[in-house]
């Protein structure tokens, strides 16, 4: 919203201001471009295309009523939803005899996350202090690190838990 850009600048942005573990690629945002278009909500300022491009550049801002809808988006209470991640999934619906592949599941996802908060350093954005852009990385990096430091003591519970499992029902076969 707050100035006129194209989507592969918006996307790499907000990767920038939401994390490493976003999920957000600059693919990702041409869908939501389109249906925004099509909505009224943005609008075509210009096309660019630089010379050895094969296509043009398509620059976007938003319309009065996209304008109005962000400023109504903004003011709309938030509630956190209950992450259901798919290893929940997987585990909501495996057997016995599929604990080895979710403890290894596990070990991997731990590796990830643990990577993650090792990389944390590296979420450093040179932002004047003070300034609204920093305020903004600093938020998301806070609550990045909560979210990996829970989902790490949450897949150490599932494993100990699997494991005993695991054990109890070797030691009643023998």
């Amino acid at each position: 919203m707050e100035r006129q850009s194209y989507p592969y600048e918006i996307a790499n942005r907000l990767k920038h201001l939401l994390g490493p573990d976003a999920g957000l690629e600059p693919p990702d945002l041409y869908p939501i471009v389109a249906r925004l278009e099509r909505d009224g909500l943005i609008e075509v300022v210009e096309r660019v295309r630089e010379p050895g491009q094969r296509q043009a550049r398509i620059v976007y801002r938003a319309t009065p009523a996209g304008a109005r809808a962000f400023d109504d988006w903004i003011r709309t209470g938030s509630r956190p939803s209950p992450r259901r991640g798919e290893l929940l999934t997987k585990l909501a619906v495996a057997r016995p005899g599929d604990i080895p592949a979710l403890l290894e599941q596990l070990a991997e996802a731990e590796e990830h996350l643990l990577a993650l908060l090792e990389s944390a350093d590296d979420l450093e954005l040179a932002f004047p202090d003070g300034s609204w852009q920093q305020l903004i990385v600093d938020a998301q990096r806070d609550h990045a690190l909560a979210h990996w430091q829970a989902e790490l003591r949450a897949i150490g519970s599932i494993r100990r838990r699997l494991e005993t499992f695991e054990g109890r029902e070797r030691a009643r076969s023998r």
